[in-house]
C-alpha cells in the first residue's frame, strides 16, 4: 500500500506526536508498504544537527525506507498572544495545500490536533480519491473550551462545525480510549466508523538493568529520588500542584521533583520556584528521547497532572511512557476520565483528585518509601504495555484497518 502520514511534528522534532508517527511509519515501512510523511520543517524542541533545513521552504528526504516532505511554517508564539492558534492555522493550510502536490496515495492517516489539519484529508479525499483516517488525540474544541481559552460563541460554533465536518467526510476515525469514542459518536458519527487504537510505546524487548550514569551525572540527578513530570508545560497541565507539593516536602532532602519540558507555562514555573526558594524542584528543557527515557526509568515515580476544569476523557501519552519504564504512575486527574480508570483497572499507580497537592505529596512520599509496592505497581503497568501497547500490535491494527477500507 501507498500510505501518507500527515502530522505537525516529526523527528528531529520532539514530543508525543513526533514519536508516535515516527514509530508507526518505521513499522509500516517494514511491512512492504511505501510510506510517505508530510510534516513541517523541524523547529519544535528539535534535537540534532538542523543545518540541512536552514533557509529552506520545502525539504524532501529519505530516512531508511520513509520519504519525508517538510514545509517551513513560521512559529508565532511569543510574538502574539494567540500565536499558537495562528501557527496551527498556518500549518493546517500549508500541509493541506502541500498534500495536493504529492503523488497519489491509497491511504492517508492524519494526526489531530490541530483540528484544522483535517482539511488536508478532505482535499485528498475529494480531489485524489484517497481514503482518509483521522487519528483524534485531543477533543477539540471541547478541551480548549474547558480551559476557558475559547469563549467567543461564534468561534465555538465555527470549531464545532469544523469538528463535525471533519468527522463526516473521514472514511474512518481512530481514538485512544472509550471516552473519546463516546464523544465522537455523540457528534453523530456511526459507531462502526470509529475504532479504539490506544497509543503505542516503542520499548526494547528487555528493560535495561542499569541506566547510563553519565546521563544522570550530566544533569546532576544521581543522588536523588526522582519524581518526574515530562512533556508540554501548557495551560491544561496542573503544574501548580507540583510546585505546591514540593513546597510541603522540602524536609525530604532525598526527594527531587523533576520537570522536563517546555511550553507556555515555563517562565511561570521558573518564577514560582524562585519565589518560594525551592531547592527540591528542578527544571530541564526538552531532552533527546533516549535521555528522557533513561531518566524516567531511573525515577521512583512518573507524574501526570491535569487541571480540575479539564473534563475531556484523555489518556496522556506520558502515562504510557511512564508505564513502559516499569515505574508507578502518580496521577492527578478527574476520576471520571479514562486515565484514572485505566490506572485503577491495571493497578499501575495512584490517582488523586486534581488540585489536591497535599494528597499528591502524601502519596508521593508513601510510594517513595515503599519499595515493594512501587515494584508491583510498576510491573503491572509494564506488563500491560508489553502485551497490549507495543508498536508492532498497533501497526497490525492499522494495517488491517487500511486493508478493510481499500476492499
Amino acid at each position: 500500500m501507498n500510505i501518507l502520514l500527515v502530522t505537525s511534528y516529526f523527528p528531529p522534532d520532539n514530543g508525543s506526536a513526533a514519536n508516535l508517527f515516527h514509530d508507526l511509519a518505521h513499522n509500516l515501512s517494514n511491512k512492504d508498504n511505501e510510506v510517505t510523511v508530510l510534516t513541517t520543517i523541524p523547529q519544535y524542541h528539535s534535537v540534532g544537527n538542523l543545518d540541512n533545513y536552514k533557509k529552506r521552504i520545502w525539504v524532501t528526504e529519505k530516512k531508511n525506507k520513509i520519504t519525508i516532505h517538510r514545509i517551513r511554517c513560521p512559529r508565532f508564539e511569543g510574538i502574539f498572544k494567540i500565536g499558537r492558534g495562528l501557527w496551527q492555522i498556518w500549518v493546517s493550510l500549508a500541509l493541506s495545500l502541500g498534500a495536493l502536490f504529492l503523488k497519489k496515495n491509497d491511504i492517508c492517516l492524519i494526526y489531530s490536533p490541530p483540528l484544522p489539519l483535517c482539511l488536508s484529508g478532505f482535499l485528498l479525499n475529494k480531489f485524489r480519491g484517497t481514503k482518509v483516517i483521522l487519528n483524534i488525540q485531543d477533543l477539540v474544541p471541547q478541551s480548549i473550551i474547558d480551559l476557558g481559552m475559547l469563549k467567543n460563541h461564534s468561534l465555538i460554533q465555527i470549531f464545532n462545525n469544523l469538528e463535525q465536518f471533519s468527522y463526516g467526510y473521514a472514511d474512518h476515525i481512530t481514538v485512544m480510549s472509550q471516552g473519546n469514542l463516546e464523544h465522537v459518536t455523540s457528534q453523530g458519527v456511526a459507531s462502526n466508523k470509529v475504532s479504539i487504537i490506544e497509543n503505542w510505546v516503542n520499548i526494547p524487548d528487555s528493560q535495561p538493568t542499569t541506566i547510563p550514569s553519565n546521563i544522570l551525572d550530566k544533569y546532576s540527578l544521581s543522588n536523588s529520588k526522582l519524581i518526574t513530570f515530562g512533556g508540554v508545560l501548557g495551560y491544561s497541565q496542573d503544574l501548580d500542584i507540583i510546585i505546591n507539593a514540593a513546597r510541603i516536602t522540602t524536609y525530604r532532602t532525598d526527594i527531587l521533583w523533576l520537570i522536563i519540558g517546555d511550553g507556555a507555562q515555563k517562565e511561570y514555573l521558573l518564577g514560582s520556584i524562585t519565589e518560594y526558594g525551592l531547592s527540591n524542584i528542578k527544571m530541564l528543557p526538552m531532552l533527546e528521547r533516549h535521555e528522557y527515557d533513561a531518566i524516567l526509568a531511573n525515577s521512583y515515580l512518573g507524574l501526570a497532572t491535569l487541571k480540575p476544569i479539564v473534563k475531556t476523557p484523555v489518556v496522556p501519552s506520558k502515562i504510557y511512557s511512564i508505564m513502559s519504564t516499569g515505574i508507578p504512575v502518580l496521577c492527578a486527574m478527574d476520576p471520571s476520565g479514562d486515565a484514572p480508570k485505566l490506572i485503577k483497572e491495571l493497578d499501575c499507580g495512584v490517582n488523586i483528585l486534581p488540585g489536591d497537592y497535599t494528597k499528591l505529596a502524601e502519596s508521593a512520599i508513601h510510594l517513595v518509601d515503599n519499595q515493594f509496592e512501587r515494584a508491583e505497581l510498576g510491573e503491572n503497568g509494564l506488563n500491560y504495555i508489553k502485551n497490549n501497547l507495543n508498536v508492532s500490535s498497533a501497526t497490525i491494527k492499522y494495517q488491517e484497518l487500511f486493508a478493510n477500507l481499500l476492499e
